[in-house]
């Protein structure tokens, strides 16, 4: 069964080291800093939309 939910600012740290990997698959520097701006501005206004699901075990 899958567990997902919205995003909120508490998922704020997960969300930028998420988006600092896929920046760096891309062969740009890291920058955790940027990336938690980036994603507290856009939960506070709303302008993204943000769903989690729960990696669950079998």
């Amino acid at each position: 069964m899958k567990d997902t939910r919205k995003a909120v600012i508490t998922d704020l740290p997960q969300l930028a080291e998420l988006f600092d990997q896929y920046r760096i698959f891309y062969h740009k520097s890291s920058d955790i800093p940027a990336a938690s701006d980036f994603y507290r501005k856009e939960l506070k206004i709303k302008t993204l939309k943000f769903s989690l699901q729960k990696k669950t075990e079998f």
